[in-house]
């Protein structure tokens, strides 16, 4: 093995550097001035050392890249447990209990919750959505649940001492077509002020057939009844007991 020992190589010439046609291997660090091959291999300018057109080597360290292929395991200083908008604001960060979301998220498909995996709103979850294989559940563990139509002007509001508020007027789907309670499940009382009674859509009373539309109001110590087809007015006879 031979050994050659000098300062400088150059051309034949002795100005320029000299041309190795069948390649040169060195072992140990490399410094240049200027590093020149073929430029759609790898050409360095302005401090930037380009591999062909797409891949860059910039200043820090920065590796720039029209695309990356690969797994990615091998990659290191990358945050894989966040996702960033153009801006560097973390969207979507991923946690022990799953991942958190931040904005709005708009979605063109479906989406699938399985059976008893809730949908829970509230910084508590006080209320949750949810479908448990056989029946649909909304359920609320705080405060009331109002059902609101129309930017909130009606509104069905479910309380937690089990009572029903309804700001609206109740009426069923189709006309003398259903009933309120059964013979099995009762009303236990009815709370209204005049009571309005009307069988004009029917085929009339199973007394004499006819139909009829009657008011009954309450006086101080009469209860009237209006028959208002006729217009004429009556009082009731009634007997106080002890």
């Amino acid at each position: 093995m031979s050994e050659i020992r000098v300062d400088t190589f150059k051309a034949e010439n002795g100005i320029g550097a000299p041309s190795f046609p069948n390649g040169i291997q060195v072992t140990g660090i490399v410094t240049a001035t200027v590093l020149d091959t073929n430029v759609d291999v790898l050409n360095v300018t302005g401090g930037h050392v380009n591999v062909g057109t797409n891949i860059q080597l910039g200043d820090a360290g920065v590796v720039t890249a029209t695309s990356y292929r690969g797994d990615g395991s091998q990659l290191t200083g990358i945050d894989a447990t966040a996702l960033k908008d153009s801006g560097g604001n973390v969207k979507i960060q991923a946690q022990a209990s799953g991942s958190m979301f931040t904005g709005i998220h708009t979605f063109t498909g479906h989406t699938f919750h399985q059976d008893n995996d809730h949908s829970k709103f509230g910084t508590g979850g006080d209320m949750s959505i949810y479908h448990d294989n056989t029946d649909n559940y909304i359920d609320c563990e705080a405060g009331t649940l109002k059902i609101r139509l129309t930017s909130g002007a009606d509104f069905i509001e479910l309380q937690q001492d089990r009572d029903v508020w309804i700001k609206g007027t109740p009426k069923p789907w189709d006309n003398n077509t259903y009933d309120l309670g059964t013979a099995s499940y009762r009303w236990r009382n009815i709370y209204t002020n005049d009571l309005n009674l009307s069988n004009e859509d029917s085929d009339g009373n199973s007394v004499d057939g006819t139909t009829g539309n009657w008011t009954i109001q309450e006086g101080k110590d009469e209860l009237y009844v209006i028959n208002n087809i006729t217009g004429k007015k009556y009082k009731m006879m009634l007997k106080e007991v002890d």
